[in-house]
């Protein structure tokens, strides 16, 4: 087994390699996660296809904000059908790596300047907040929208699943966090809707309380909150989604891989 981290074009030339020498090749880049061919796994989710073909082959780890959001929704989609998402999220600087978290730190340091030079980010992240992650496309979206979008449906195995995705990068240092839109193919009481969330694996719920960021540091669920129903369509739920973005976004997850293909 190889884990790979280290950028789409690398893993692009030694994936296959590795999965022709006899290895499993689990990559977190996003190299091949919308290839039809190679599996994208959030195993709570769908690691069921982990048990369909045990030999060596490449698997994909799915981006950081598409994970917490598929594990918030697949009971909702076992339990009541979805007809479409809505997401906006609000993503930590440890999701541009080292050096978007060292960025922030700096900056901070140096509260009192008010006009510190981007280098991590397109602009200044202190005191900010940064409405796209990546680079635009010609619809308008930004590249991290469009992975939440594309992935998100074949992850839950629903094509045809609508999402909408509105990506924004905050000043917190870890852990991303997400207001979601989600309209089920029914009407159910809110009982109903904390109940199907709360008995599915990996998940905590807050029914009185929230989670924040700086809470989810560090640990392992994906955590839910401010759980209620859209005044206009009583079909439409909406609800509170953050996790930390360095482990269950993207190590933890890569580890419940290899968990599953090994058990």
């Amino acid at each position: 087994m190889v884990f790979f981290s280290s950028g789409d074009d690398i893993s692009k030339e030694w994936a296959p390699q590795a999965v022709k020498s006899g290895a499993h090749a689990i990559d977190n880049s996003n190299a091949f996660r919308m290839n039809p061919e190679i599996k994208l796994v959030v195993p709570e989710v769908n690691g069921h296809l982990l048990d369909e073909n045990s030999k060596p082959q490449v698997i994909a780890n799915p981006n950081c904000s598409t994970i917490q959001l598929v594990v918030a929704l697949k009971p909702l989609a076992d339990a009541f059908g979805i007809e479409d998402v809505t997401v906006a999220t609000y993503q930590a600087v440890s999701g541009a790596g080292l050096p978007g978290y060292d960025e922030l730190l700096q900056q901070t340091q140096n509260y009192q300047d008010m006009d510190h030079e981007p280098k991590a980010f397109p602009k200044q992240i202190l005191f900010n907040c940064i409405p796209q992650i990546g680079g635009f496309s010609e619809d308008g979206f930004c590249s991290e929208e469009t992975k939440i979008m594309n992935e998100s449906p074949k992850i839950l195995g629903l094509p045809d699943l609508k999402v909408s995705a509105f990506t924004v990068r905050i000043p917190a240092l870890n852990s991303h966090a997400e207001a979601v839109w989600v309209t089920l193919n029914k009407e159910v009481s809110k009982i109903e809707f904390i109940n199907a969330l709360g008995s599915f694996e990996g998940l905590a719920i807050f029914t009185e309380d929230y989670p924040t960021p700086l809470e989810a540091s560090g640990e392992e669920p994906v955590f839910v909150g401010r759980i209620h129903q859209d005044k206009h369509n009583k079909k439409r739920w909406l609800m509170w989604v953050v996790a930390d973005n360095l482990k269950k976004g993207a190590a933890l997850n890569g580890l419940q891989i290899a968990e599953r293909l090994f058990s």
